[in-house]
């Protein structure tokens, strides 16, 4: 439809194994990535003993049109996510919500979204800034 939405879904699965994976981005349109116009971020999760983190490193790099700041989503699958009691961003505890409504109508948060999965959301943030959630 042509809307642009400029906030980073990331979809974790919690392991006990340190996992990362470097997401690329260019402007989508043209080859100006074949002359280093690209924009990296490394995204990390590792469960812990009483939950889990998750962590989107600074962005690296720079493309015609890129954000510099969004809003970020991480959605964490997670064995026992009922049991999660507190989820902070860089050491703030964020808001919990009883429903989906509610999550959607403020700028960040946190759900139990059912079965396994806790769906997080921050304010906007300068992508140039680490995110780093907490589970626990």
């Amino acid at each position: 439809d042509g809307s642009l939405r400029n906030e980073m879904i990331v979809r974790a699965y919690a392991s006990p194994t340190a996992t990362h994976f470097t997401l690329y981005e260019d402007d989508g349109s043209t080859t100006a990535y074949q002359t280093g116009q690209v924009r990296t971020t490394e995204l990390s999760q590792q469960q812990t003993g009483q939950g889990a983190q998750v962590t989107i490193a600074a962005a690296q790099g720079d493309y015609t049109g890129a954000p510099t700041d969004r809003s970020n989503v991480v959605m964490l699958v997670i064995e026992n996510a009922d049991q999660i009691k507190q989820v902070t961003l860089n050491g703030v505890d964020l808001d919990q919500f009883q429903n989906q409504t509610a999550w959607e109508s403020a700028p960040s948060g946190w759900y139990f979204a059912g079965t396994n999965l806790i769906i997080v959301k921050s304010e906007k943030m300068p992508v140039s800034t680490e995110k780093v959630f907490e589970f626990k």
